[in-house]
């Protein structure tokens, strides 16, 4: 009511008796994290080069974790824009900086659900086919 806040629709006034909803949206974000053999300083290190923050992949925020009941370490990840950062293209980058630190990627984990696409952007590159996009999925084809 004290104009703080101006709705992108309707009134800009609070209803006398229901109030006001404020609805944010976003495009899908995918929690992925990869997993390493090596020390926690190694996995920090990656996470920062890897950042767009640090000069990495535009849309990803990424921290170096430590999992000691698993022994291992991890780049734990929020991919906000998965057009702009593909997962396997965030993989090998970060196989890469392992590699470079004595460090060893044993595996990743995706927390929660991704868009199809993302998917199929990388099962498209792991084959290497020429052009591949998610129209080539069957299943999505026909949605």
């Amino acid at each position: 009511d004290n104009g703080e806040l101006a709705p992108d629709y309707w009134q800009s006034r609070l209803h006398e008796t229901a109030g006001a909803v404020i609805v944010g949206a976003r495009r899908p974000l995918i929690a992925f994290n990869v997993n390493l053999r090596g020390d926690v300083g190694a996995a920090k290190e990656i996470a920062a080069v890897v950042r767009e923050k640090g000069g990495g992949f535009t849309g990803v925020r990424a921290l170096g974790l430590d999992l000691p009941r698993a022994g291992l370490v991890q780049v734990s990840m929020n991919v906000e824009d998965w057009e702009a950062a593909a997962l396997h293209e965030i993989v090998a980058r970060i196989e890469a900086e392992a590699a470079a630190r004595g460090a060893e990627v044993v595996g990743s984990e995706l927390v929660g659900l991704m868009p199809a696409g993302a998917v199929a952007a990388a099962a498209g590159a792991m084959l290497r086919i020429d052009g591949f996009d998610a129209s080539h999925v069957l299943e999505l084809r026909l949605l």
